[in-house]
């Protein structure tokens, strides 16, 4: 069997681009890590946004600060 990925970083960064690009996701977010569960037949996907960037109401659509951190 040939794995998915090799775990080099250039690997990584290009699977997260590709994941980023099938999920429609885009600046100010970012796809930060994948892990998968291969037994489970899992994939988790971490989005992430740079600390500090103003994110748009999604009321609104003026520039408010990110306020909610939790993990989900």
């Amino acid at each position: 069997m040939v794995p998915m990925f090799s775990n080099s970083i250039h690997d990584m960064s290009q699977l997260k681009k590709n994941i980023a690009c099938l999920l429609g996701i885009r600046a100010p977010w970012e796809v930060s890590d994948v892990t998968f569960d291969h037994e489970a037949r899992e994939a988790w996907i971490h989005v992430s946004y740079e600390d500090g960037h103003q994110l748009p109401c999604p009321e609104c659509g003026s520039p408010s600060p990110g306020y909610d951190h939790r993990r989900r």
